[in-house]
């Protein structure tokens, strides 16, 4: 809390040096010192909120916001600024093509792939779990599991891993593979970051979502899982952290297999990103 001062003193000496016309705000605690010394020197501000309820420092910048831009619908609904948009996602994700995926994998359309992903910095409880299920899946599924960086199966054995590469593939960490890796996903098991969720929409794929528990975090990923699966209560099943085991994830997979990838429009989960830069073009070109 200490560096809010300095970055209040920082931000305000680099406005005042760049001039903009428009602070645009995505939340976290370095946007505070940011929207504080822009409001100061009466710049027009835009804040977006990712999650389904707002964090500490979007309610504190939201208060000296012009426009309070929402990824989900009933997010801070009552208030006059808020204008719910969606949440923005990389283009690029909408891009994946399925023959790269099985290219890359190893893998074939023969069978249902399961795509596991536990946030950036990987989920070792969602690992530990889907470790421990594999020999019930393996039978009848092929899975992708990105595990985060430093949580491979590799220190347990390489041994086990080159075995069941026909069916299992383990990466730390991918980048440009995603989006392939989103296109031959029938199903996804996934943490709850709005991000995580915003570009899993677009796969129309089944999804297990895992949010993150209460005490790790203020709460967000639940309620964007909550949020989420009201979008689709047939695919979008939630598990609790505390009550995900193998048996419970084997059979909520064998119940999401009886459902299909949902046809998606790609190209408007894009419009997320149009709406923003709209709506910051209006604000700039009004006194």
């Amino acid at each position: 809390m200490f560096k809010v001062p300095m970055g209040f003193f920082e931000s305000f000496k680099i406005i005042k040096k760049f001039n903009p016309d428009i602070i645009f705000s995505k939340g976290g605690y370095v946007a505070v010192p940011v929207v504080l010394a822009g409001k100061l020197l009466k710049k027009k501000i835009i804040i977006h909120e990712s999650d389904a309820n707002f964090g500490l420092a979007s309610r504190i910048t939201g208060l000296f916001a012009n426009k309070i831009l929402t990824s989900y619908e009933e997010t801070g609904c009552k208030n006059k600024k808020v204008q719910f948009v969606g949440c923005p996602i990389r283009p690029e994700v909408i891009k994946g093509a399925k023959e790269e995926g099985y290219k890359i994998t190893g893998f074939h359309h023969g069978k249902p792939t399961i795509l596991v992903m536990g946030g950036s910095l990987g989920a070792m409880k969602i690992n530990t779990v889907v470790w421990s299920a594999l020999s019930q899946l393996i039978p009848h599924y092929q899975i992708v599991h990105i595990c985060g960086k430093g949580k491979s199966a590799k220190v347990f054995s390489d041994f086990l891993l080159e075995k069941l590469k026909d069916h299992y593939v383990e990466y730390e960490y991918v980048d440009k593979e995603l989006k392939h890796f989103y296109a031959i996903a029938d199903i996804i098991i996934s943490r709850a970051g709005a991000n995580s969720l915003a570009e899993i929409e677009t796969t129309g794929a089944p999804t297990i979502i895992v949010p993150l528990p209460g005490k790790y975090s203020r709460g967000d990923q639940l309620e964007n899982a909550k949020a989420f699966r009201n979008k689709d209560k047939r695919r979008y099943k939630i598990i609790k952290n505390e009550k995900l085991t193998s048996r419970l994830l084997v059979e909520t997979i064998n119940e999401l297999t009886k459902e299909k990838k949902r046809p998606v429009y790609k190209e408007l989960f894009l419009e997320p990103t149009r709406k923003i830069a709209t709506t910051i073009k209006s604000l700039a070109t009004t006194a």
